[in-house]
C-alpha cells in the first residue's frame, strides 16, 4: 500500500511539473517601501548563561518604483489557474509580489489577487561564533561555535487583496488589476538566527524602526509564458 502511495504521489508530482509554466511579467503599479532603519545592541545567553553581544546597524531603506519586472510560475488545472509572481527587484532589499487564483474561460481569466510588498534585511553578525573548538548549547541542542554562524534578519510584509482580469492571446497575455484593500494588513518579524548546518535556534526581537508601504491601488500588466518541459 505504501508503494502504491509513493506512486500516486510521484504520478501527481509530474503531471503537475509538466503543466506548469514559467513566466516573465512587466507591471505597471507604482509603490513606495520606506523604513527608517535601527541601531541597537542585543544580547542573549547560551544555555550555560554565557552573555553574547552583537551591535545592529540596520540602514535605512527607500524604495519607489512605478514599473516593476518579475519572474514567476504558473499552473492550469481544468478551468482554475494559480500564479505566483517574484519580483527581480528584491535582492536591493524589497520589492512587489502578487499571488493570483482565478477561473479560465477561452481567453479570458479572472479572480482574485493578494499583493505583497516585501522588505528584507539579512546580515552576518559573526562567522564562525568562535575559533575555540568547544561545545555549547542553545535551547538543550549542541553547536559547535566554530561551524556556528550568527545572523540578523528582518522581514516586513504588506498584503493587500485585489481582483484581476486577464486576456490571453496564445503564451502572451494583458492583464489590469484593482486592490481595494478588503484585506490590508502587515506581517513583521525580526530575530536572531544561530546555525551551525546541522541545528539552529530563532531568538526573536521587535525593532524599533520605523515603516511605511505605500498602497497601489491598481497595475497593468504584461507577460509571456512558456513550458519548462
Amino acid at each position: 500500500m505504501k508503494k502504491v502511495l509513493i506512486f500516486v504521489f510521484l504520478l501527481f508530482s509530474i503531471i503537475t511539473i509538466a503543466q506548469m509554466k514559467v513566466g516573465i511579467v512587466g507591471f505597471y503599479s507604482p509603490y513606495e517601501i520606506s523604513y527608517s532603519g535601527w541601531n541597537s545592541i542585543i544580547s542573549f545567553n547560551d544555555d550555560q548563561y554565557r552573555p553574547y553581544d552583537f551591535t545592529i546597524n540596520e540602514p535605512p531603506l527607500h524604495l519607489s518604483a512605478t514599473h516593476s519586472l518579475a519572474f514567476g510560475i504558473s499552473n492550469r488545472i481544468g478551468i482554475l489557474n494559480i500564479s505566483c509572481w517574484l519580483d527581480m527587484a528584491m535582492f536591493l532589499g524589497g520589492g512587489r509580489n502578487e499571488f493570483r487564483m482565478g477561473t479560465v474561460r477561452r481567453n479570458f481569466e479572472s479572480g482574485y489577487a493578494l499583493r505583497i510588498l516585501s522588505y528584507h534585511y539579512h546580515n552576518t553578525l559573526v562567522s564562525p561564533l568562535s575559533a575555540d573548538p568547544y561545545y555549547i548549547t542553545f535551547n538543550d541542542q549542541i553547536f559547535d561555535p566554530t561551524e556556528t554562524d550568527v545572523t540578523f534578519l528582518h522581514r516586513i510584509y504588506n498584503f493587500r487583496s485585489g481582483f484581476y482580469s486577464t486576456f490571453h492571446q496564445g503564451d502572451f497575455w494583458l492583464s489590469v488589476a484593482y486592490y481595494p484593500g478588503l484585506l490590508d494588513f502587515n506581517i513583521e518579524a525580526a530575530g536572531v538566527k544561530i546555525s551551525d548546518g546541522n541545528h539552529s535556534v530563532f531568538f526573536p526581537y521587535n525593532p524599533a524602526g520605523i515603516f511605511s508601504f505605500l498602497n497601489d491601488e491598481f497595475s497593468i500588466s504584461l507577460g509571456f509564458n512558456f513550458r519548462i518541459f
